[in-house]
Protein backbone atom coordinates (compact mmCIF):
# COMPACT_ATOMS: atom_id res chain seq x y z
CA UNK A 1 0.00 0.00 0.00
CA UNK A 2 1.56 3.71 -0.71
CA UNK A 3 2.73 6.00 2.19
CA UNK A 4 1.78 9.49 1.96
CA UNK A 5 3.30 11.59 4.56
CA UNK A 6 2.31 11.39 8.51
CA UNK A 7 -0.89 9.18 7.29
CA UNK A 8 -0.63 5.41 7.19
CA UNK A 9 -2.32 3.53 4.53
CA UNK A 10 -6.05 2.39 4.91
CA UNK A 11 -5.07 -1.68 5.64
CA UNK A 12 -2.70 -0.27 8.47
CA UNK A 13 -5.27 2.32 9.80
CA UNK A 14 -5.83 -0.10 13.51
CA UNK A 15 -2.09 -0.73 13.41
CA UNK A 16 -0.26 1.78 16.27
CA UNK A 17 1.51 4.06 13.92
CA UNK A 18 2.80 7.16 15.33
CA UNK A 19 4.68 10.11 13.36
CA UNK A 20 7.23 12.55 13.74
CA UNK A 21 5.88 15.86 13.95
CA UNK A 22 8.85 17.76 12.51
CA UNK A 23 10.37 15.17 10.03
CA UNK A 24 6.80 13.50 9.47
CA UNK A 25 8.98 10.00 10.05
CA UNK A 26 7.35 6.96 11.48
CA UNK A 27 8.76 5.66 14.68
CA UNK A 28 9.90 1.94 15.40
CA UNK A 29 6.81 -0.17 15.43
CA UNK A 30 6.40 -2.68 17.85
CA UNK A 31 4.17 -5.60 16.67
CA UNK A 32 3.42 -8.52 18.62
CA UNK A 33 2.58 -11.18 16.04
CA UNK A 34 0.67 -13.98 16.90
CA UNK A 35 -0.31 -15.06 12.99
CA UNK A 36 1.54 -18.74 13.57
CA UNK A 37 -0.34 -19.79 16.20
CA UNK A 38 -2.80 -22.02 15.52
CA UNK A 39 -6.19 -21.99 17.64
CA UNK A 40 -5.58 -25.60 18.29
CA UNK A 41 -2.47 -25.05 20.34
CA UNK A 42 -4.92 -22.70 22.82
CA UNK A 43 -6.07 -23.95 25.93
CA UNK A 44 -7.96 -22.45 28.74
CA UNK A 45 -6.34 -21.50 31.68
CA UNK A 46 -8.07 -22.56 34.89
CA UNK A 47 -7.54 -21.76 38.72
CA UNK A 48 -5.28 -24.99 39.01
CA UNK A 49 -2.87 -23.57 37.03
CA UNK A 50 -0.16 -21.63 39.27
CA UNK A 51 2.53 -20.90 36.90
CA UNK A 52 2.71 -21.07 33.57
CA UNK A 53 6.30 -20.34 31.42
CA UNK A 54 6.82 -16.86 29.37
CA UNK A 55 8.75 -16.71 26.41
CA UNK A 56 9.02 -13.98 23.79
CA UNK A 57 10.63 -13.57 20.83
CA UNK A 58 12.77 -10.41 19.33
CA UNK A 59 13.49 -9.90 15.95
CA UNK A 60 13.35 -7.00 13.68
CA UNK A 61 10.36 -7.35 10.58
CA UNK A 62 10.75 -5.81 7.04
CA UNK A 63 7.64 -3.30 6.21
CA UNK A 64 6.47 -5.48 3.76
CA UNK A 65 6.18 -8.46 5.98
CA UNK A 66 4.58 -6.25 8.70
CA UNK A 67 2.23 -4.88 6.10
CA UNK A 68 1.32 -8.32 5.46
CA UNK A 69 0.71 -9.41 8.95
CA UNK A 70 -0.99 -6.66 9.66
CA UNK A 71 -3.30 -6.56 6.85
CA UNK A 72 -3.95 -10.30 7.92
CA UNK A 73 -5.47 -9.39 11.24
CA UNK A 74 -7.47 -6.41 10.41
CA UNK A 75 -11.21 -6.78 9.91
CA UNK A 76 -12.97 -6.78 6.46
CA UNK A 77 -15.11 -3.08 6.25
CA UNK A 78 -17.72 -5.57 4.40
CA UNK A 79 -18.54 -7.81 7.90
CA UNK A 80 -21.31 -5.82 8.65
CA UNK A 81 -22.89 -8.31 5.76
CA UNK A 82 -22.08 -10.78 8.28
CA UNK A 83 -18.58 -12.89 9.05
CA UNK A 84 -19.52 -15.73 7.72
CA UNK A 85 -19.57 -14.86 4.43
CA UNK A 86 -16.84 -12.56 4.07
CA UNK A 87 -14.52 -13.46 7.05
CA UNK A 88 -12.69 -16.79 7.14
CA UNK A 89 -12.90 -19.15 9.68
CA UNK A 90 -10.30 -20.28 12.51
CA UNK A 91 -10.78 -23.41 11.28
CA UNK A 92 -10.20 -22.23 7.71
CA UNK A 93 -7.41 -19.78 8.49
CA UNK A 94 -5.68 -22.64 10.33
CA UNK A 95 -5.79 -25.35 7.57
CA UNK A 96 -3.90 -22.65 5.67
CA UNK A 97 -1.44 -22.35 8.16
CA UNK A 98 -0.95 -25.55 8.62
CA UNK A 99 -0.37 -26.03 4.80
CA UNK A 100 1.93 -23.69 4.60
CA UNK A 101 3.76 -24.62 7.66
CA UNK A 102 4.21 -28.23 7.49
CA UNK A 103 3.54 -29.12 3.67
CA UNK A 104 7.31 -29.40 1.95
CA UNK A 105 7.52 -26.34 -0.58
CA UNK A 106 7.38 -28.37 -3.74
CA UNK A 107 4.43 -30.69 -2.67
CA UNK A 108 2.71 -27.13 -2.04
CA UNK A 109 3.56 -25.86 -5.32
CA UNK A 110 2.16 -28.89 -6.88
CA UNK A 111 -1.45 -28.76 -4.90
CA UNK A 112 -1.73 -25.22 -5.86
CA UNK A 113 -1.11 -26.26 -9.39
CA UNK A 114 -3.47 -29.36 -8.90
CA UNK A 115 -6.16 -27.55 -7.32
CA UNK A 116 -6.65 -25.30 -10.00
CA UNK A 117 -6.72 -28.79 -12.21
CA UNK A 118 -9.48 -29.78 -10.05
CA UNK A 119 -11.23 -27.30 -10.36
CA UNK A 120 -11.37 -26.97 -13.93
CA UNK A 121 -12.19 -30.63 -14.52
CA UNK A 122 -14.56 -30.42 -11.96
CA UNK A 123 -16.47 -27.35 -13.77
CA UNK A 124 -15.87 -29.45 -16.91
CA UNK A 125 -17.67 -32.39 -15.53
CA UNK A 126 -20.93 -30.60 -13.86
CA UNK A 127 -20.82 -28.50 -17.42
CA UNK A 128 -20.89 -31.98 -19.26
CA UNK A 129 -23.40 -33.76 -16.53
CA UNK A 130 -25.80 -30.87 -17.66
CA UNK A 131 -25.70 -30.51 -21.13
CA UNK A 132 -25.73 -34.18 -21.38
CA UNK A 133 -29.07 -34.67 -19.34
CA UNK A 134 -30.79 -31.91 -20.48
CA UNK A 135 -30.65 -32.48 -24.45
CA UNK A 136 -31.05 -36.52 -23.60
CA UNK A 137 -34.59 -37.75 -25.56
CA UNK A 138 -34.83 -40.73 -24.42
CA UNK A 139 -33.82 -42.65 -21.17
CA UNK A 140 -32.99 -45.78 -22.68
CA UNK A 141 -30.56 -47.56 -20.81
CA UNK A 142 -30.38 -44.95 -18.08
CA UNK A 143 -31.13 -46.07 -14.39
CA UNK A 144 -33.96 -44.01 -13.14
CA UNK A 145 -33.49 -45.38 -9.66
CA UNK A 146 -30.16 -44.89 -9.61
CA UNK A 147 -30.55 -40.92 -10.21
CA UNK A 148 -32.45 -41.17 -6.40
CA UNK A 149 -30.32 -43.37 -4.84
CA UNK A 150 -27.25 -40.22 -5.89
CA UNK A 151 -29.23 -37.55 -4.43
CA UNK A 152 -29.98 -39.55 -1.32
CA UNK A 153 -26.32 -40.38 -1.35
CA UNK A 154 -25.15 -36.49 -2.04
CA UNK A 155 -27.49 -35.37 0.92
CA UNK A 156 -26.01 -37.89 3.39
CA UNK A 157 -21.88 -36.34 2.39
CA UNK A 158 -23.30 -33.11 2.74
CA UNK A 159 -24.74 -32.85 5.63
CA UNK A 160 -21.80 -35.37 6.82
CA UNK A 161 -19.17 -32.55 5.89
CA UNK A 162 -21.39 -29.95 7.79
CA UNK A 163 -21.39 -31.71 10.78
CA UNK A 164 -17.30 -32.15 10.86
CA UNK A 165 -14.49 -29.68 10.02
CA UNK A 166 -14.51 -29.54 6.38
CA UNK A 167 -13.00 -26.68 3.64
CA UNK A 168 -15.13 -24.63 2.44
CA UNK A 169 -14.29 -25.51 -1.34
CA UNK A 170 -15.15 -28.99 -0.43
CA UNK A 171 -18.70 -28.12 0.93
CA UNK A 172 -19.59 -26.03 -1.85
CA UNK A 173 -18.50 -28.66 -4.57
CA UNK A 174 -20.57 -30.97 -2.97
CA UNK A 175 -23.68 -28.35 -2.25
CA UNK A 176 -23.27 -28.07 -6.08
CA UNK A 177 -23.18 -31.71 -7.14
CA UNK A 178 -26.30 -32.17 -4.92
CA UNK A 179 -28.35 -29.49 -6.74
CA UNK A 180 -27.61 -30.91 -10.14
CA UNK A 181 -28.60 -34.20 -8.96
CA UNK A 182 -32.26 -32.96 -7.54
CA UNK A 183 -31.93 -31.01 -10.96
CA UNK A 184 -31.85 -34.05 -12.92
CA UNK A 185 -35.25 -35.79 -11.21
CA UNK A 186 -36.77 -33.24 -13.15
CA UNK A 187 -35.22 -34.74 -16.48
CA UNK A 188 -35.76 -38.58 -15.57
CA UNK A 189 -39.52 -38.34 -14.11
CA UNK A 190 -42.94 -35.87 -14.64
CA UNK A 191 -42.47 -33.46 -12.27
CA UNK A 192 -45.61 -31.94 -11.22
CA UNK A 193 -47.56 -29.73 -8.76
CA UNK A 194 -50.79 -31.34 -7.69
CA UNK A 195 -53.07 -28.37 -6.22
CA UNK A 196 -55.75 -30.02 -5.93
CA UNK A 197 -54.77 -32.64 -3.21
CA UNK A 198 -53.18 -30.43 -1.17
CA UNK A 199 -50.24 -31.84 2.11
CA UNK A 200 -52.48 -30.81 5.24
CA UNK A 201 -54.47 -28.95 3.01
CA UNK A 202 -51.90 -25.87 2.36
CA UNK A 203 -49.13 -26.96 0.58
CA UNK A 204 -49.54 -28.66 -3.27
CA UNK A 205 -48.49 -31.89 -3.07
CA UNK A 206 -45.56 -33.11 -5.53
CA UNK A 207 -46.06 -35.92 -7.91
CA UNK A 208 -43.87 -37.90 -9.66
CA UNK A 209 -44.39 -40.24 -12.65
CA UNK A 210 -42.08 -42.04 -15.12
CA UNK A 211 -41.42 -40.93 -18.33
CA UNK A 212 -43.02 -42.41 -21.46
CA UNK A 213 -39.40 -43.26 -22.95
CA UNK A 214 -38.56 -44.87 -19.49
CA UNK A 215 -42.04 -47.04 -19.48
CA UNK A 216 -41.94 -48.47 -23.10
CA UNK A 217 -38.42 -49.60 -23.14
CA UNK A 218 -36.92 -52.74 -21.46
CA UNK A 219 -34.99 -50.31 -19.34
CA UNK A 220 -37.62 -49.62 -16.75
CA UNK A 221 -38.60 -53.93 -16.17
CA UNK A 222 -34.09 -54.35 -15.86
CA UNK A 223 -33.75 -51.28 -13.66
CA UNK A 224 -36.98 -52.62 -11.27
CA UNK A 225 -35.37 -56.20 -11.44
CA UNK A 226 -31.80 -54.79 -10.64
CA UNK A 227 -33.04 -52.68 -7.82
CA UNK A 228 -35.62 -55.48 -5.92
CA UNK A 229 -32.03 -57.94 -5.83
CA UNK A 230 -29.82 -54.80 -4.74
CA UNK A 231 -32.67 -54.49 -1.80
CA UNK A 232 -31.93 -57.99 -0.88
CA UNK A 233 -28.28 -57.21 -0.23
CA UNK A 234 -28.23 -53.45 0.64
CA UNK A 235 -30.77 -53.71 3.95
CA UNK A 236 -29.45 -56.33 5.65
CA UNK A 237 -25.87 -55.19 5.42
CA UNK A 238 -27.54 -51.31 6.52
CA UNK A 239 -28.95 -52.94 9.58
CA UNK A 240 -25.89 -54.62 10.49
CA UNK A 241 -23.68 -51.81 10.13
CA UNK A 242 -25.62 -49.73 11.75
CA UNK A 243 -25.61 -52.10 15.08
CA UNK A 244 -21.76 -52.01 14.80
CA UNK A 245 -21.19 -48.75 13.99
CA UNK A 246 -23.96 -48.24 17.40
CA UNK A 247 -21.35 -50.28 19.61
CA UNK A 248 -17.97 -49.74 18.94
CA UNK A 249 -17.48 -46.34 17.37
CA UNK A 250 -17.74 -43.27 19.53
CA UNK A 251 -20.11 -40.46 18.34
CA UNK A 252 -21.20 -36.81 19.10
CA UNK A 253 -24.64 -38.00 19.20
CA UNK A 254 -27.21 -39.42 17.50
CA UNK A 255 -27.51 -36.70 14.74
CA UNK A 256 -23.80 -37.59 14.05
CA UNK A 257 -24.62 -41.24 14.38
CA UNK A 258 -26.72 -41.51 11.95
CA UNK A 259 -24.95 -39.45 9.59
CA UNK A 260 -21.90 -41.02 10.25
CA UNK A 261 -23.79 -44.48 9.94
CA UNK A 262 -25.09 -43.36 6.74
CA UNK A 263 -21.83 -42.41 5.23
CA UNK A 264 -20.00 -45.21 6.54
CA UNK A 265 -22.31 -47.44 4.52
CA UNK A 266 -22.24 -45.67 1.66
CA UNK A 267 -18.55 -45.13 1.77
CA UNK A 268 -18.13 -49.15 2.40
CA UNK A 269 -20.84 -50.90 0.25
CA UNK A 270 -21.60 -47.67 -2.30
CA UNK A 271 -19.89 -49.65 -4.72
CA UNK A 272 -23.17 -51.92 -4.73
CA UNK A 273 -25.25 -49.08 -5.86
CA UNK A 274 -23.65 -49.28 -9.35
CA UNK A 275 -24.97 -52.73 -9.87
CA UNK A 276 -28.20 -51.81 -11.46
CA UNK A 277 -26.69 -49.69 -14.40
CA UNK A 278 -24.13 -51.99 -14.65
CA UNK A 279 -27.18 -54.95 -14.75
CA UNK A 280 -28.72 -52.57 -17.73
CA UNK A 281 -25.44 -52.36 -19.71
CA UNK A 282 -25.08 -56.09 -19.51
CA UNK A 283 -28.72 -56.64 -20.94
CA UNK A 284 -28.96 -53.80 -23.33
CA UNK A 285 -25.03 -55.28 -24.51
CA UNK A 286 -24.05 -51.20 -24.59
CA UNK A 287 -22.87 -48.41 -23.26
CA UNK A 288 -23.55 -45.98 -25.71
CA UNK A 289 -26.33 -44.19 -23.56
CA UNK A 290 -23.92 -43.47 -21.02
CA UNK A 291 -22.57 -39.45 -20.23
CA UNK A 292 -19.02 -40.40 -21.17
CA UNK A 293 -17.58 -37.10 -21.31
CA UNK A 294 -18.42 -36.64 -17.45
CA UNK A 295 -17.63 -39.19 -16.88
CA UNK A 296 -13.82 -39.30 -18.01
CA UNK A 297 -13.48 -35.54 -16.07
CA UNK A 298 -14.52 -37.59 -13.11
CA UNK A 299 -12.18 -40.22 -13.69
CA UNK A 300 -9.83 -38.10 -13.71
CA UNK A 301 -10.70 -35.92 -11.26
CA UNK A 302 -10.35 -39.11 -8.65
CA UNK A 303 -6.46 -38.87 -9.23
CA UNK A 304 -6.21 -35.26 -7.89
CA UNK A 305 -8.45 -36.37 -5.34
CA UNK A 306 -5.71 -38.29 -3.80
CA UNK A 307 -3.49 -35.73 -3.57
CA UNK A 308 -6.15 -32.98 -2.93
CA UNK A 309 -6.99 -35.16 0.00
CA UNK A 310 -3.99 -35.23 1.90
CA UNK A 311 -3.39 -31.18 2.27
CA UNK A 312 -6.77 -29.91 2.35
CA UNK A 313 -9.11 -30.32 5.79
CA UNK A 314 -11.24 -32.64 5.96
CA UNK A 315 -13.45 -35.67 7.86
CA UNK A 316 -11.08 -39.36 7.59
CA UNK A 317 -13.87 -40.97 6.05
CA UNK A 318 -14.59 -38.64 3.61
CA UNK A 319 -10.62 -38.12 2.72
CA UNK A 320 -10.82 -42.49 2.54
CA UNK A 321 -13.77 -41.93 0.05
CA UNK A 322 -11.48 -40.09 -2.10
CA UNK A 323 -8.46 -42.64 -2.22
CA UNK A 324 -11.51 -45.26 -2.81
CA UNK A 325 -12.73 -43.61 -5.65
Amino acid sequence: SPWRPRVAPASLSAADVKFDAVSGDYYPILYFNDYWNLQKDYFPINETLQRLPFRLSFCPLSLWRWQLYAAQSTKSPWNFLGEDLYEQSDEEQDSVKVALLETNPYLLALTIVVSIVHSVFEFLAFKNDIQFWNSRQSLEGLSVRSVFFGVFQSLVVLLYILDNETNFVVQVSVFIGLLIDLWKITKVMDVRLDRENKVAGVFPRLTFKDKSTYIESSTKVYDDMAFRYLSWILFPLLGCYAVYSLLYLEHKGWYSWVLSMLYGFLLTFGFITMTPQLFINYKLQSVAHLPWRMLTYKALNTFIDDLFAFVIKMPMMYRIGCLRD
